[in-house]
């Protein structure tokens, strides 16, 4: 094991990390940094997520990665939405291979060798509505509600759904799954600054009778 593997143990608490973290711990030169950094990579040590973010090769690791978790650190502020937050509350029965959320900066997608992580950008009035905070064992990330991964899905595609009908059909969510409260649709459509999701949950609210 190196010494810089020693020294980011030491130091550094999370398995994943920066490239401002290894400067507070490396006396080295910017040349001789990125030098280290390159060997530790090419070794294994080290794992490059994105330009200027990394993390511990797995036999090194205190905790692990987990992919929730870490989205919110390759791209921020973001929080899991559309299919992954759908599939993560066990709407739709498909498996969802690319981690998906919204963010207030511009739509991206970064291809990792940790997995492929897609972001859409969503209003800036509606980013914490809906939105809550979930511990899983030792890792935190942010979650839409059901509702909320909807609002999101149907924004960013610009879908013009004036009833539940797509629900059913295209993202195939049994009836049953719709439960739904009347407050938090009703948050939702004054937080929402589109009208194409206005009326999407109105007739989710209409055709629902809550």
């Amino acid at each position: 094991m190196s010494e810089l593997i020693d020294l980011i143990l030491e130091q550094i608490p999370d398995d994943v990390f920066t490239d401002t973290e290894l400067i507070h711990i490396l006396s080295d030169s910017a040349a001789s940094r990125y030098n280290r950094i390159k060997r530790a990579i090419a070794k294994g040590e080290i794992i490059q997520i994105r330009r200027g973010l990394y993390c511990l090769g797995k036999r090194y690791q205190k905790k692990g990665v987990y992919p929730y978790e870490l989205a919110q650190k390759i791209y921020a502020p973001s929080y899991i939405s559309l299919e992954s937050a759908l599939s993560y509350h066990d709407l739709i029965p498909e498996a969802v291979y690319t981690i998906t959320s919204a963010s207030t900066r511009r739509s991206c997608q970064f291809k990792t060798s940790l997995g492929v992580y897609s972001y859409q950008k969503v209003p800036m009035q509606t980013f914490f509505t809906g939105v809550e905070r979930i511990k899983h064992e030792t890792h935190f990330f942010l979650m839409a509600s059901p509702l909320k991964a909807l609002c999101d899905y149907v924004f960013t595609r610009r879908l013009d759904w004036k009833d539940c009908t797509p629900l059913y059909k295209s993202l195939r969510i049994e009836t049953d799954n719709l439960k739904f409260k009347k407050e938090d649709i009703n948050e939702l459509i004054n937080a929402y600054p589109s009208h194409r999701v206005r009326r999407f949950l109105k007739a989710i609210r209409k055709e629902l009778s809550i």
